[in-house]
């Protein structure tokens, strides 16, 4: 579709509901409906390679200089080094950034294995880190809830808040029986304070994520909403990650800002974009700057026959959304509203638009 006319129509759309919707609903008494504030998720950093080498440059001060833009890195755990200067760069670097420590669940069965896990998780804690980040923690890389829960609940025990990446989100926050990996279906040991992660966010387009077998990135759509409201119900947070394609220019920065849009149209709590061939660089040490207004007035809304597009209204603008999975295209944007909207015009989404 044509951008000018894709935006033009969701400018329409906006102005027809305005105009006919308000009114009726203030006709109705239709009760007005809390509002969501817009608040812009963190910035996350995958940083998995030396603190004592940051972009290819040594020294704490260039560590501390790069890394400490982010409100939250996730790092070596401390024990693979004994370097002095990695030592000194993370004790600083942790007074104003939240620090997790990498562990892998992979044999997380093995209990010659799970010793070793361990002591990494108490070295973790004794160095004062936020949390652990549990990689490989889905079903899919054969973690049963059992073990998965023992794991959260040793780290949570030293202190320590965890954030899960798992392939298929669901495995680690639903409570429902899986024959193989969870029998009893035991409840998850996640809750406040823990991260669970949506990795590859914005080009993601498989089959089969949240145990859905539809294709396309429309379903998948639906599955990140539901991630984030089985995450809500428990207190945990919802972060992203999305990959700069390898084969696109440093410069075009349209992906970056469109994965940004999207994790806010959600409504998730942390957001991070990088390199996935390079984890040692840190090319953008900012988050984009976007103004979408400080309220939501509106769920996230399909939009289109095939349910490929999105829309969210907040009380200055519709930030929109287009997935194309053949040939593969991802679009995002702003449409200023050019007025503001005011809490009585809440109301008006209390009339029944599909999430």
């Amino acid at each position: 579709m044509d951008l000018r006319l894709l935006r033009r129509g969701i400018s329409l759309l906006a102005l027809l509901f305005l105009l006919f919707a308000l009114p009726r609903a203030e006709a109705e008494g239709i009760a007005r409906p809390e509002l969501e504030a817009v608040t812009p998720p963190i910035h996350v950093k995958f940083y998995y390679d030396k603190l004592t080498t940051v972009d290819g440059k040594r020294g704490v001060e260039h560590a501390i200089a790069t890394l400490g833009h982010f409100d939250l890195v996730i790092v070596r755990e401390p024990g693979e080094t004994d370097a002095e200067e990695e030592k000194v760069t993370t004790a600083l670097l942790k007074q104003g950034v939240e620090l997790f420590g990498y562990v892998d669940l992979l044999e997380v069965t093995i209990p010659e294995k799970v010793v070793g896990m361990r002591a990494k998780i108490v070295r973790i804690a004794q160095a004062g880190y936020t949390g652990v980040f549990l990689d490989d923690a889905g079903y899919d890389f054969k973690v049963p809830r059992r073990a998965f829960n023992e794991t959260v609940a040793f780290a949570h025990g030293l202190g320590l808040k965890v954030m899960i990446n798992a392939w298929h989100p669901t495995d680690v926050l639903e409570d429902k029986v899986d024959l193989l990996m969870n029998p009893l279906g035991i409840p998850t040991a996640l809750g406040e304070g823990d991260w669970v992660l949506l990795e590859s966010f914005y080009h993601r387009s498989d089959d089969l994520y949240a145990g859905d077998p539809e294709g396309g990135f429309r379903h998948i759509m639906e599955k990140y909403a539901k991630v984030a409201a089985l995450a809500r119900q428990r207190g945990v947070k919802v972060a992203t990650l999305t990959y700069h394609p390898r084969t696109r220019s440093l410069v075009d920065q349209s992906d970056r800002v469109n994965s940004l849009l999207l994790a806010i149209m959600l409504g998730l709590d942390g957001w991070a974009y990088g390199r996935s061939d390079n984890n040692d660089r840190v090319p953008w040490r900012t988050m984009p700057q976007l103004s979408v207004g400080q309220f939501y007035y509106s769920p996230l809304m399909k939009i289109g026959p095939e349910g490929e597009r999105w829309i969210r209204i907040t009380d200055r603008a519709v930030i929109w959304f287009e997935a194309v999975d053949q040939p593969v295209q991802r679009r995002a944007g702003i449409i200023p509203l050019g007025i503001q909207l005011r809490p009585e015009h809440s109301g008006l989404f209390a009339l029944g638009w599909e999430r």
